[in-house]
């Protein structure tokens, strides 16, 4: 049998299959293997590790907290792994490292060098195609949500503002920090896809701050009528502008995109900005604001949860095995359930689980060269423990959790934080909002951070005491500092940060003010 081919139709094929071959050649090609190697000069054993937040596959959007750890040997350590594209990984912060976020770029393997100084902080060095780049993410208040709201604070709440010179501030505060990394792409130090990662994680970043200075302008006036409508404009700017619901936005750091879309659902629900419900029956009453997120992002955010929840035992695990047969129900493709299942919940039996019924809150009361002494309240209040324990004293409120690492770090000041304390003759409560199936980590946290004074395991049931102690309605953010009179009565509920000057100065206004106030009253 003879076939007899048409000269167009063969050309058509061969173009057809040269096309698939250059499709394939292309994807392919896309992929890579990362090398992250690094020395630790303060590393102490054998017995160290250094564990990765990362994508548990070759997609940068599939995300997983603790993935994997590597050894660390003779102060060294080194981890490769397949990559499409270019995204953000994580190095989990422990007594060895600090937390560590890099852009890995398919081009470039990353070197870096960790010294720990004398003060508790890290200075790091990075080597590679993009060093001069992973130094400045590193390094970049941009990047640091926290340190980017007081920057923005203070450009947009100093006097009354339209919403046009408010935006007009923060693109100013944006252009400014992030002109570094545009020098760097001009000259060709690194790679555009490195650039246009850390240039998503920057607006991403911005949003979160805009997020966090307008939701809690009101502690923030200094005195000057805030204008809530004009926030809420450029609020409805930057959330369109910035949208994390967006595929835009899917290569960067998962965490920091779930939290905006989490806020973004809620402005949604106050009627701020405008959204859809998708009810896939995932979420508690407590978070039913989320149902106004996309499927596909429900699905990281989550995803997201389970993995916090489990990484710091937040929930009894049975609780959080419900909440993930849940998840596997509506998102039965997800490449999450194997991973949950073999990570989390392989042979956990919660046929007869009755949840977490500990109704028992644990006091420490921590003194130097004193063993920690612990009593329980059954009662989860904070004014009647102020009563009972603190009555007739000032007391300094800490307010944290150990998985908290801007909590954390403020523990490097504890020891100033005392002395300053001391000679105020104030008195220290920390107050910790991890779950009571944590209590022997928050033992660990206590004695290894050196918190003296009194430390109360409240978990955050005692959110809603809080919220009415402090007259709020919306979230209470930690870290978050507090200081009461010898009555218990709220004299300011959010101070400065002991990383900073204005801390003592705020504690010898308020004091000064109430021991003016008794005289009056005398």
């Amino acid at each position: 049998m003879k076939i007899h081919f048409n000269q167009g139709k063969l050309v058509a094929i061969i173009a057809i299959l040269f096309f698939i071959c250059c499709k394939d050649r292309d994807k392919k090609s896309l992929n890579g293997i990362i090398t992250v190697n690094g020395s630790l000069a303060h590393a102490t054993n054998e017995s160290s590790y250094v564990v990765f937040n990362r994508f548990f596959d070759n997609d940068p959007e599939n995300y997983f907290f603790m993935y994997d750890s590597v050894p660390v040997n003779d102060y060294k350590f080194n981890l490769s792994f397949e990559v499409q594209g270019t995204g953000i990984i994580s190095i989990h912060p422990n007594d060895i490292v600090p937390k560590i976020y890099l852009i890995c770029d398919r081009d470039g393997d990353i070197g870096l060098s960790v010294k720990r100084n004398s003060n508790n902080t890290y200075t790091v060095n990075f080597k590679g195609k993009n060093a001069e780049g992973q130094t400045l993410f590193f390094e970049s208040s941009l990047f640091r949500v926290n340190e980017l709201s007081e920057i923005i604070q203070n450009e947009v709440t100093k006097n009354k503002m339209t919403s046009e010179n408010m935006i007009q501030r923060i693109e100013q505060v944006q252009d400014s920090l992030f002109h570094p990394f545009d020098e760097l792409l001009k000259t060709d130090r690194i790679t555009s896809s490195f650039y246009d990662i850390a240039k998503k994680q920057a607006e991403i970043k911005i949003l979160s701050a805009v997020d966090h200075v307008t939701s809690h302008s009101n502690r923030y006036s200094n005195g000057n009528l805030i204008d809530q409508g004009a926030f809420n404009e450029v609020l409805i700017h930057y959330f369109n502008k910035y949208d994390p619901f967006s595929d835009h936005y899917k290569y960067i750091d998962m965490v920091a995109r779930t939290v905006n879309a989490e806020a973004k659902c809620r402005l949604i629900s106050k009627g701020v900005l405008r959204g859809n419900l998708n009810d896939l029956g995932i979420w508690d009453k407590r978070l039913d604001f989320n149902n106004y997120a996309p499927p596909k992002i429900q699905e990281k955010i989550k995803a997201i949860k389970i993995m916090f929840n489990r990484s710091f035992q937040l929930n009894p695990l049975c609780d959080d095995k419900k909440e993930f047969l849940k998840f596997k129900e509506v998102f039965p493709n997800s490449g999450y359930n194997d991973l949950f299942f073999n990570t989390y919940f392989s042979g956990v039996d919660c046929s007869g689980a009755q949840g977490d019924t500990i109704a028992q809150y644990p006091l420490i009361a921590f003194e130097e060269n004193d063993s920690p002494k612990t009593t329980y309240y059954k009662q989860n209040s904070l004014d009647s423990l102020l009563a009972k324990e603190f009555n007739g004293k000032y007391v300094f409120v800490d307010l944290w959790a150990t998985w908290c690492a801007p909590c954390i770090k403020e523990f490097s000041y504890v020891a100033m934080l005392h002395q300053l304390l001391d000679d105020m003759g104030v008195e220290m409560l920390y107050v910790s909002v991890d779950a009571i199936s944590a209590e022997e980590n928050w033992k660990k946290a206590i004695l290894k951070h050196r918190l003296f004074g009194q430390n109360f395991l409240t978990t955050n049931s005692i959110l809603d005491n809080l919220k009415n102690i402090l007259g709020e309605n919306e979230e209470v953010a930690i870290p978050r500092y507090m200081l009461f009179d010898g009555n218990g009565v709220l004299l300011d509920g959010n101070l400065p940060r002991p990383s900073t000057d204005k801390l003592k100065t705020r504690l010898q206004e308020l004091l000064h003010e109430n021991e003016k106030s008794k005289e009056k009253d005398i």
